[in-house]
C-alpha cells in the first residue's frame, strides 16, 4: 500500500492520512534516504523549534529559531538536502521526541499544554504545510488538521512568511 501512497494524484493525503505518512512511505521505498525532506515546527510559550523528521518520528537535533532570518534559513537548510534516516526505527515504546529535552519537560502531556504544531513535508507536487490540532475525543495527543500551505516553489523567505503567519492565527486550537 505504501508505493501505491507515493503515486497518488494530488491531494497526496488520502482521508485519514497525514502528510507526515505520506513522506514516511518514501522512505520505505528508497531504503533510508529520501530526496522529499520532512519536518515539524513547534511553538510554544513563544519560542519556536524546528525538528527534521523520517515522517512519523522527530530526529536530532532539534533547532531553537531566535528570529525570522533564522527561521528561513533553516527551513533552507533542511528542506534543500537529501534526508538520511536512521538504521534502525526505534522501538516506539521507549522512544521519546528530543523536542523534550530540549523543551525541558519529560512527558508529551506536559509538552502538549500550549502547543502548536505544522508538519512540512516535500512531495513530488512542492511543499506542503499541515496544522496538528489536539483531538477532543483523546485526553492527550495531537491529530491531523488543515493543509494550510500547498505550493510548487520553496521560496524560504516565503515558506517561513506563510508559516508564522499560520502560527498567528489566534483560533488555532490548543490544550
Amino acid at each position: 500500500m505504501l508505493p501505491k501512497l507515493m503515486e497518488a494524484n494530488w491531494p497526496l493525503v488520502p482521508n485519514g492520512y497525514s502528510i507526515s505518512a505520506v513522506a514516511n512511505a518514501n522512505r520505505f521505498t528508497q531504503g533510508g534516504t529520501s530526496t522529499l525532506a520532512s519536518l515539524k515546527i513547534y511553538r510554544r510559550k513563544g519560542k519556536l523549534f524546528i525538528v527534521e523528521t523520517d515522517g512519523v518520528i522527530d530526529l536530532s537535533p532539534v533547532v531553537e529559531v531566535a528570529d525570522h532570518e533564522q527561521f528561513a534559513a533553516t527551513l533552507s537548510d533542511i528542506l534543500s538536502k537529501p534526508q538520511i534516516f536512521p538504521e534502525e526505527v526505534p522501538n516506539l515504546r521507549d522512544y521519546k521526541s528530543p523536542l523534550l529535552a530540549a523543551v525541558g519537560v519529560r512527558r508529551w502531556s506536559e509538552l502538549e499544554r500550549g502547543l502548536q504544531m505544522v508538519s512540512v513535508a516535500q512531495t513530488p507536487e512542492g511543499i506542503v504545510a499541515q496544522k496538528y490540532v489536539p483531538e477532543p475525543s483523546w485526553r492527550s495527543g495531537l491529530a491531523p488538521g488543515d493543509v494550510i500551505l500547498k505550493q510548487r516553489e520553496s521560496d524560504p523567505v516565503e515558506l517561513a512568511d506563510k508559516l508564522l503567519a499560520a502560527l498567528e492565527d489566534p483560533n488555532w486550537p490548543v490544550r
